[in-house]
């Protein structure tokens, strides 16, 4: 008969499982094998030399690895009890970087070499999320990680401490302000993909040596049965491992601004693509009306409700996809006679000047106004220039 567990540690020729009556078994290794997985395996499998050698030990070490989970577990939520979130950037470099409850980074940690070089250059801590990030990113450009004339793809991937007080309504407003924190520069354009995964999955990358973003590429691609190590994942480029998922329609499912956490092996929802160009399309005049089967092209603008919206995610449009209830795929744009004044229902960019009851004010994020959020009332979004 079968039997299942989940594997503790990879050797060179061996894996080490505890089964779910808590016994340890050696069984021979298998491709594909990753610590924290679950596996089913028959009695042929098992080393029964290396077993012989654990069978009086395994009762004293499953007691001993209760223990030591329970003191973990207490230690982790001690000594990270200020983090209110981890957050992994993935360009080429992959970083970590953990945050406090007012948004500002306690630390940040290397997961390759080339993360490891782009810190030597950086010093974070006290700064918050935003700044971190746009300091990355400046940071990979002069490094070269980030290039002209070409597409540089940056992977966005949030765990969010499930003891946080208003976890959800935290976790809707953080992904929200990731989502347009990469901006172009020149004549770069800078794809980000922002996803939220669960504290578990952010601790098995950990056991993995990867970043969560990439570790949560790879357990999608197993689900989709699509032929990638961990090493492949954990060692290529980000852009060939996009390619290689086809990740437009494969992990990020649909458009929209609703977030979800995931179980370890389930992209149950994903933050989409903001794809904006560095030579906008500018809004014309006559626009065609919105339609249902088309396929719209970044830049591209079109009329729905008497209003313009320009395109800035390619997509072919479906029946409740109207423009102005996908803000990651349309951006409302500002009637000419009033293009400076500040107005709800717009997606103001980074550095945009409006007017506000003759007073002027500059955008320090990347949102979408509500009623409530006027300049004046919101400085973590708007200051005067």
């Amino acid at each position: 008969m079968d039997k299942r567990g989940n594997i503790l540690e990879l050797k060179k020729n061996c894996a080490v499982i505890m089964t779910e009556d808590c016994e340890f078994q050696y069984i021979k290794k298998r491709p594909g094998m990753f610590v924290g997985q679950q596996i089913n395996f028959d009695k042929k499998s098992i080393n029964k030399f290396k077993n012989n050698i654990i069978r009086y030990a395994g009762l004293v070490a499953c007691f001993l690895t209760i223990i030591l989970v329970s003191i973990m577990s207490y230690s982790k939520f001690n000594t990270s009890k200020d983090i209110y979130a981890y957050v992994d950037i993935d360009i080429n470099p992959s970083l970590e970087v953990a945050i406090n409850k007012d948004n500002k980074v306690i630390f940040v940690k290397p997961i390759n070499e080339d993360g490891k070089m782009l810190l030597k250059s950086l010093k974070l801590k006290g700064e918050t999320l935003e700044t971190a990030i746009s300091e990355i990113l400046n940071q990979s450009r002069h490094n070269g990680y980030i290039k002209s004339q070409t597409d540089n793809y940056v992977l966005i991937a949030m765990s969010l401490n499930p003891e946080t007080i208003e976890y959800k309504k935290k976790l809707n407003y953080l992904l929200d302000a990731l989502n347009g924190i990469a901006e172009e520069n020149g004549k770069e354009r800078i794809i980000t993909r922002v996803i939220d995964t669960s504290w578990e999955t952010r601790n098995l990358a950990n056991q993995n040596n990867i970043s969560t973003g990439k570790y949560t590429m790879y357990t999608k691609a197993k689900d989709l049965g699509l032929n990638l190590s961990i090493d492949e994942v954990r060692n290529n480029n980000l852009s060939d491992i996009l390619k290689k998922l086809d990740i437009d329609s494969k992990i990020n499912g649909y458009p929209g601004n609703s977030h979800n956490t995931d179980k370890p092996k389930d992209i149950k929802t994903t933050t989409p693509t903001q794809e904006k160009e560095v030579n906008k399309a500018p809004v014309i005049s006559e626009a065609p009306t919105w339609t249902v089967g088309i396929n719209y092209t970044i830049g591209t603008v079109i009329s729905y409700n008497q209003n313009k919206y320009k395109c800035i995610t390619t997509h072919i449009s479906q029946s409740d996809w109207q423009p102005s209830n996908v803000p990651a795929l349309w951006q409302k744009q500002v009637v000419t006679d009033s293009k400076n004044t500040w107005q709800t229902g717009v997606s103001y960019t980074v550095a945009t000047i409006v007017t506000y009851k003759g007073v002027k004010y500059k955008c320090l994020q990347a949102h979408d106004s509500l009623e409530g959020w006027e300049p004046p009332n919101v400085p973590a979004l708007w200051q005067k220039p």
